[in-house]
């Protein structure tokens, strides 16, 4: 059973929600590149107005931060400060990342709660912005699913984390039975 669940990182389904994110990340950064880009040529060069602009930027800019936060998570390089390895060794902090992880997880899903939360409020609302009269909940809609993705991933490194210092517990614990058999 545990090799099983320490492999679902190889499946086919976690495979195409990393390529989904790595697309959203780079055609919500290429994009609001290219609109600033834009805004400057329109501005400096024409001499007019880009009205407007502004929104569309926060919409991509949004969406490429909280897709980017939850890629962050995938990956296990968002921003720590993990000091654990050098004042803990072995099994102790094996446990204590399995508690961390356990703690992360439960940040992440009250975060995800709340964006959703945020969301089924936000659709109450028929808010649009301003200039491109776009709705606020396609903004608004990245806040929850980045922080639904970010507990998702959390929970599976807390239980990847969980099984593998079980196996490791058990393995020591077997070792142990045979050295004392040995004597």
């Amino acid at each position: 059973m545990f090799d099983k669940f320490l492999h679902f990182r190889e499946s086919r389904g976690w495979n195409i929600l990393k390529k989904i994110q790595e697309l959203l990340i780079v055609i919500c950064a290429s994009v609001s590149t290219l609109i600033f880009v834009v805004e400057v040529v329109i501005r400096y060069v024409l001499k007019i107005d880009f009205l407007g602009y502004d929104e569309l930027v926060l919409l991509f800019a949004s969406w490429l931060y909280f897709i980017g936060g939850s890629y962050a998570m995938y990956k296990k390089e968002h921003i720590s400060a993990d000091m654990l390895p050098l004042f803990l060794k072995g099994r102790v902090l094996q446990v204590t990342r399995v508690v961390v992880d356990w703690v992360i997880f439960a940040i992440t899903l009250v975060l995800a709660i709340w964006g959703v939360d945020f969301f089924l409020y936000a659709m109450s609302r028929t808010a649009n912005t301003t200039v491109w009269k776009i709705p606020l909940l396609v903004s608004q809609s990245a806040l929850s699913v980045g922080y639904v993705l970010m507990a998702f991933y959390a929970l599976v490194y807390g239980l990847e984390d969980t099984l593998l210092a079980i196996a490791d517990g058990k393995k020591l614990r077997n070792e142990k039975r045979k050295g004392d058999c040995e004597q």
